[in-house]
């Protein structure tokens, strides 16, 4: 159960995931890792954009709400390992933003591999391809199915892409999405017992923490990986 990041206790060998909306206008979402380090600190580890991967300490004040990854947590020696791994993870600090993640991102070792320039990682592919290079896939991505608005957000984070770091966008001129994974869909993923989830499930079970970022709202399925806004 998601519950906010103000009510935070951590174990030692504390893996989970945190997420918080951006933006009620497009239902945006931002979502990432929370890990016990070596160090003995909760660090939050999550792509915040293009070559702008953070491994920080999760501000209460951030509006954010956590779960535990209770599959891992049974296990203490699975939960210390995967937080070793999201540690070696978050050593790649540029890694470039892009709606195709590679087949296999992150390498035993914690190496971020593309096969591309024209490949990259969001918030929620980042999460999963971690996972996934840990050997515990918590999505089964041959499932997911292509969305109408899937285009018009990628158009979106284009336009941010050629305001903000237009090298990037000229790299990723022509390249349309595949499908999208999305930040909720990820977390449900991430955190429930059954893995990897379908995208039918993990679209299903979403549907609760919509209603926990977005209380005032309906859900209309469209809702986006916004750019991160900064916690105060």
């Amino acid at each position: 159960m998601f519950q906010h990041s103000g009510e935070i206790s951590a174990d030692p060998t504390y893996v989970g995931i945190a997420i918080k909306a951006t933006s009620v206008h497009t239902r945006g979402m931002h979502v990432g890792i929370l890990y016990r380090s070596s160090a003995d600190s909760v660090n939050f580890a999550h792509l915040a954009w293009h070559n702008d991967l953070r491994d920080e300490k999760l501000s209460s004040s951030g509006n954010y709400f956590w779960a535990e990854c209770e599959w891992l947590n049974q296990d203490d020696s699975l939960s210390e390992f995967v937080a070793n791994f999201v540690e070696m993870c978050v050593q790649s600090k540029e890694i470039p933003y892009g709606p195709n993640p590679p087949a296999a991102a992150f390498d035993s070792s914690g190496r971020y591999s593309p096969q591309s320039d024209r490949e990259g990682l969001t918030c929620a592919t980042f999460v999963s391809s971690v996972f996934d290079g840990a050997g515990l896939p918590v999505v089964d991505l041959t499932t997911w199915e292509s969305r109408p608005d899937d285009a018009v957000w990628w158009n979106s984070m284009m336009e941010h892409l050629e305001d903000s770091v237009p090298e990037r966008a000229s790299e990723l001129v022509g390249v349309a999405v595949d499908f999208r994974l999305r930040p909720d869909e990820v977390a449900v993923a991430a955190t429930h017992v059954d893995r990897p989830l379908t995208y039918e499930d993990a679209v299903t079970l979403s549907l609760p923490v919509q209603r926990l970022l977005f209380p005032s709202s309906e859900s209309n399925g469209d809702h986006g990986d916004a750019v991160l806004e900064e916690s105060s």
